[in-house]
């Protein structure tokens, strides 16, 4: 079936009426939404998209497990399904937020982040729709996340491809660290990143969900001194490197900390 948009018109009703929709997004299908939204506009919620959906394209959701650590499969699911679409579609706020809203993936996202059952405005524009800067909000959204998550780490050379992004998917603090650095979108700084993280701890270094914050800051800092975009091309190994090292470092200062 073709994929649920939301116009740019409707998406700024919504987010400008939000406070008169919280009790929809408090219920178990968005039937509520869509009927509100119609008696006080006078036009459906939802128009009809460009991009296929499978019908039987469902996310894992379960009580027996903790929210978070579905995140892996659901992006091995949301990503090998969609790949085919572009970046730019990708980065569009009224796809991902269509699809948050639609029948087929609503549960999900009340599922990830219970505290919209309890009328957090806020969740809801940050999971629901774009409620954060750019960058962000493809790291937020429900959907949109799962998708670039994928994207920045499928590796299909690689004898498991998605080697990285189970590393990625260790917590949700790590995909906000490694997906928001400044150069999230260049893929071979990404992989590159989470590689000096993998070799680090093979080699005994605990590179841990605080030690990679604070190595994603030193990348940030890195990139305000080089040209991160060119400077494997002109210096092979050199980024790796100094991120390894940097790695090693933090890691062996976090240890002498906890002592």
């Amino acid at each position: 079936m073709k994929s649920k948009i939301i116009s740019n018109d409707n998406l700024d009703k919504l987010k400008s009426q939000m406070k008169c929709f919280i009790n929809c997004f408090q219920k178990p299908t968005p039937g509520d939404l869509y009927q509100n939204f119609k008696k006080n506009f006078n036009i459906d919620l939802m128009q009809e998209g460009s991009i296929d959906i499978p019908d039987n394209l469902k996310l894992i959701t379960s009580d027996e497990l903790k929210p978070y650590s579905t995140d892996f499969e659901n992006v091995k699911i949301i990503y090998g399904a969609l790949s085919g679409i572009s970046r730019s579609k990708a980065s569009d706020e009224r796809l991902w937020a269509g699809m948050c809203m639609s029948e087929q993936f609503w549960p999900y996202v009340g599922y990830r982040w219970p505290q919209i059952k309890e009328g957090d405005i806020k969740k809801i524009r940050s999971h629901f729709l774009f409620g954060e800067s750019n960058r962000r909000s493809l790291t937020r959204n429900a959907l949109a996340r799962l998708w670039w998550i994928g994207a920045l780490t499928y590796d299909r050379d690689a004898e498991d491809p998605w080697f990285l992004t189970k590393t990625v998917c260790e917590s949700s603090d790590n995909i906000m660290h490694i997906l928001e650095i400044n150069v999230s979108n260049n893929l071979s700084i990404v992989r590159t990143l989470i590689k000096a993280i993998l070799k680090a701890r093979s080699e005994g270094y605990d590179v841990n969900t605080n030690v990679i914050g604070e190595l994603c800051i030193y990348i940030n800092m890195l990139g305000g001194i080089y040209l991160l975009d060119i400077m494997d091309d002109t210096t092979p190994g050199l980024l790796a490197k100094k991120i390894y090292n940097k790695a090693t470092e933090l890691s062996v200062k976090n240890l002498k900390k906890i002592i």
